[in-house]
C-alpha cells in the first residue's frame, strides 16, 4: 500500500514522526545486532510545556515546538536523526555509539542547548527539557520497547528535578507503577479532600511570640499511613491536582484562623505556600479574595509565600497579580530564598515583604561561608525594608547566630514541629507565646 509523507512526517515541524522511527527503523536496529553494535534512543521532553502555554497563550504553542525543533537540530552528529513523537517530545537516535559515556555528553550538548532564553512576544523567559535514555541491546531490541523505557527514564528524569537527564534502569518500573498508584490514590483523595493542615509556628525574634503559622498539607493514605508531600505534590502539579487542593488548602487554613482569632485564642497570621499553576490561573486574585470575604479573615492576616523562580520568570501579569493583592493587604513571602539562583538586586521591584532563608543555609551555618551568606542576605533585606525569616532552625547555635544578625523570624523544630489544629489550640490555651 503507498502511504504519503503525511503519513510519516509532522506536518508542524516537517520532522520524521513515531511511525517512521518504528517501521524504517527496525532494521537499522536489526543490522546492528549482526556487529553488537549499541545504539541510543533519547527521548526529550518540554518541562511544564502545558503552563507555559497558560503563560503566553497557545497559540504561541507551536513556536515553541519549531524553535525546539531547530535547537535539537543544531545539536545532531552525523549518527544521529531526529522524530517528533507528538505533542511536545521529541525522540533522537543515536546509531552505533562507541560508548554509553558518549550518550551522556551528547544529552548534556541538548540540555545546554535550551539553556539559552528565548524570546517570545517581547518577552524573555527559559524553556528547559527533561531526557530518557535507553540503550540497544541492553535495555531492549526492538523500537516500541526502547521508547517506552526511554519514556520511564525521562518520567525519572522530571521527578528529580527536570532539566536534566536519566538512563533507563530496569528497576525503575516499580518505580513507575508505585507513581501510578500515587497518582490514582491522590485523585480520590482530591474528590473527597481527604487531607489535613499542620500548622508550624513563626516566632517573632524581638517580641518573643508566635506571630505567624505556616499551613503544612498532610496526607494520611489509608494504606500506607503519612505519605510525604515530597512524594505526592509533584505528583499534584503534573496532574494539576494541585489546583483544587491548593483553593482547598486556602480555604481550610483562613476558616480555622478566623475561628481562633473569633475566639481569642491568637492574634497571627496565617501562611500558605502558592504553587506556579495556582498563581498562573486567570481567576487567582478574585479566588483569594473570594475566600477571605466567605470565611471573614481580614486581608492582613494573611500571608502567600511564593518562590523566587516564580518571581524570576514570570511574566507582567503574575507580578501585577502579586501586586494586588498586597494592595489588598495581604503579605507577599519568598519562600526557600536562596535556591533560585538569583540575587538580592530585584526584589525592592517586587510586591514583597518578607523572605524566608532556605533551610539549607541554616543547616551549616557554622561554616564560614555559610555564615557570611546569610549575614549578607539579612543585611540586604533590612536595607530594602524586607523581613527575614530563618527556616529549619534545630539547634541553639544557629538560634543565637541568627539573633546576633538581627534576623526577624525563626521557624524549625528548635521552638515547634509542625502541629494539628487540636495541638495548637491547646497552645493557645496554654497561653505559650514562646514555643
Amino acid at each position: 500500500m503507498n502511504r504519503g509523507r503525511s503519513f510519516y512526517y509532522d506536518l508542524l515541524t516537517d520532522l520524521p514522526n513515531g511511525k517512521y522511527f518504528s517501521e524504517k527503523f527496525s532494521n537499522k536496529i536489526s543490522q546492528n545486532s549482526a556487529v553488537s553494535q549499541k545504539s541510543a534512543v533519547l527521548i526529550i521532553d518540554i518541562d511544564n510545556f502545558g503552563s507555559i502555554n497558560e503563560v503566553i497563550g497557545y497559540e504561541y504553542g507551536d513556536r515553541i515546538l519549531l524553535e525546539a525543533s531547530n535547537r535539537l537540530k543544531v545539536c545532531l552528529f552525523d549518527n544521529s536523526s531526529l522524530f517528533r513523537l507528538g505533542d511536545d517530545t521529541f525522540l533522537i537516535y543515536q546509531n552505533n555509539i562507541a560508548k554509553v559515556e558518549d550518550v551522556s555528553e551528547f544529552a548534556k550538548t541538548i540540555l545546554t542547548a535550551f539553556n539559552e532564553p528565548w524570546q517570545i512576544e517581547g518577552y524573555s523567559f527559559y524553556i528547559t527539557v527533561s531526557i530518557g535514555i535507553s540503550i540497544y541491546p541492553d535495555d531492549g531490541i526492538s523500537p516500541h520497547v526502547l521508547i517506552s523505557n526511554s519514556k520511564v527514564a525521562m518520567e525519572m528524569a522530571k521527578q528529580s528535578g527536570k532539566n536534566n537527564y536519566t538512563f533507563f534502569e530496569h528497576s525503575m518500573h516499580q518505580v513507575r507503577l508505585n507513581r501510578a498508584y500515587i497518582e490514582r490514590s491522590l485523585r480520590r483523595a482530591v474528590n473527597n479532600m481527604d487531607f489535613m493542615l499542620y500548622y508550624q509556628p513563626l516566632v517573632d525574634v524581638n517580641m518573643g511570640k508566635i506571630v505567624c503559622l505556616e499551613a503544612l498539607l498532610r496526607w494520611f493514605h489509608p494504606k500506607r499511613g503519612l505519605i510525604s508531600p515530597s512524594e505526592f505534590i509533584p505528583i499534584a502539579e503534573e496532574t494539576r491536582l494541585i489546583i483544587p487542593i491548593g483553593e482547598w488548602v486556602m480555604r481550610s487554613a483562613c476558616k480555622q484562623l478566623k475561628e481562633w482569632h473569633d475566639e481569642g485564642r491568637t492574634t497571627c497570621r496565617v501562611s500558605i505556600n502558592i504553587s506556579p499553576m495556582q498563581i498562573r490561573l486567570p481567576n487567582f486574585v478574585d479566588m483569594v479574595m473570594g475566600i477571605l470575604d466567605e470565611t471573614g479573615l481580614e486581608p492582613e492576616y494573611l500571608e502567600l509565600e511564593v518562590t523566587e523562580s516564580i518571581l524570576i520568570n514570570s511574566l507582567d501579569d503574575t507580578i501585577e497579580k502579586l501586586y494586588k493583592l498586597k494592595d489588598y493587604g495581604i503579605t507577599i513571602s519568598i519562600d526557600d530564598f536562596g535556591t533560585g539562583y538569583s540575587s538580592l538586586g530585584y526584589l525592592n521591584k517586587l510586591p514583597v515583604q518578607n523572605l524566608k532563608i532556605d533551610k539549607s543555609f541554616i543547616d551549616n551555618i557554622k561554616d564560614y561561608d555559610q555564615m557570611a551568606i546569610v549575614k549578607f542576605i539579612i543585611n540586604m533585606s533590612h536595607a530594602l525594608g524586607l523581613e527575614v525569616t530563618a527556616e529549619g532552625v534545630e539547634t541553639m547555635d544557629q538560634y543565637e547566630y541568627l539573633v546576633a544578625q538581627k534576623c526577624d523570624r525563626i521557624q524549625g523544630y528548635l521552638f515547634s514541629r509542625p502541629l494539628s489544629n487540636a495541638s495548637i489550640s491547646r497552645m493557645f490555651i496554654q497561653k505559650k507565646e514562646w514555643i
